[in-house]
């Protein structure tokens, strides 16, 4: 497939349907975890078969992984990619059950929570840069805790907002919220300014590409960097974001350790300056420093990054591998 012909990752059902994921969520509520799991392999399979780029771009991504000697799970790939994607279909309900409060406090492990409880303490409000490699939301049991932990997540897509209705049909939480943006205006940057004063957390993604706009999440503001042993996009809106609020940074990742999770607290940067005249070398470092640390995880947890587009493809190198 010619890479020009490649659709945006917005554009791009990751692995399911709302329905397909309301099935399943009904499924849990009214038979358990048992009977979801039962249900979970006919609906999986009839993606994997079905859903062709996606397929291809979760083989793709294995394959990446496997030439840098970063993949030891047993296995001809293709299965590798069945299981990428009932690891996925996995986490939509791990997703939904944190969404409702069921994974407690003590069901996680966590790494430099300290620095969080820090912030917490002094009501210094921080921007978070997570990813889709496991689930973020598990993040919400930290309540139990620390009821004042508040924190926004930003979405892009029309797809996450009406996953995230479905979600608030089964929880009332305040604690964690999603803003739907599609864009930076200056009415969300200082929306999003008031909740760092307010102590809050404000989390990003930082590996998805921007959808196309006429702002700093415009779909040129990508930086091309090493990842997984070849150059790849990842989006400077985390950065120029952090740059706006002027706050301290952290990344945070959660990962699934068979019933357990770990949720893991990195500083980023105390705060993102970006000069004028080395505005894009810093750039360029942060999305790289990022992208570093994203990598190690996927290589810790490879069948947990819910990647299900041509992530390499889109920077349409023609000596570029791809699985057919």
């Amino acid at each position: 497939m010619d890479n020009d012909s490649q659709p945006h990752w917005a554009s791009v059902s990751e692995a399911g349907s709302i329905l397909g994921i309301q099935i399943l969520l009904t499924v849990y509520r009214l038979f358990g975890r048992p009977l979801f799991l039962l249900a979970l392999y006919p609906v999986v399979t009839y993606f994997f078969l079905f859903r062709r780029a996606s397929r291809h771009a979760s083989i793709e991504y294995l394959s990446h992984l496997k030439k840098q000697g970063l993949l030891t799970l047993p296995g001809p790939l293709l299965w590798l990619s069945f299981r990428h994607f009932i690891t996925f279909a996995n986490s939509i309900l791990d997703k939904f059950i944190a969404w409702i409060g069921q994974i407690n406090y003590n069901d996680i492990d966590y790494e430099n929570l300290s620095l969080m409880i820090d912030l917490m303490d002094r009501k210094q409000g921080a921007l978070l840069i997570a990813s889709h490699l496991g689930n973020v939301e598990v993040s919400r049991a930290l309540t139990e805790r620390r009821p004042q932990l508040k924190m926004t997540i930003l979405a892009h897509t029309k797809n996450a907002e009406q996953f995230n209705r479905l979600l608030n049909e089964f929880s009332d939480s305040q604690n964690i919220t999603i803003m739907q943006v599609s864009e930076l205006t200056p009415a969300s940057s200082i929306q999003l300014a008031e909740k760092i004063q307010a102590g809050e957390f404000v989390v990003v993604t930082g590996d998805r590409t921007p959808i196309e706009s006429g702002d700093v999440t415009s779909s040129r503001r990508v930086c091309s960097v090493d990842f997984i042993g070849a150059k790849a996009n990842f989006p400077q809106g985390p950065f120029l974001i952090g740059s706006i609020l002027k706050c301290p940074v952290y990344m945070i990742f959660c990962i699934k350790f068979k019933k357990r999770y770990k949720i893991i607290f990195e500083p980023f940067a105390s705060s993102i300056t970006l000069p004028r005249r080395s505005r894009e070398e810093k750039l360029q470092d942060y999305a790289q420093k990022y992208a570093a640390r994203l990598e190690h995880y996927c290589a810790i947890a490879p069948l947990q990054w819910n990647n299900f587009f041509p992530f390499w493809n889109e920077i349409g190198h023609p000596n570029q591998s791809k699985t057919q």
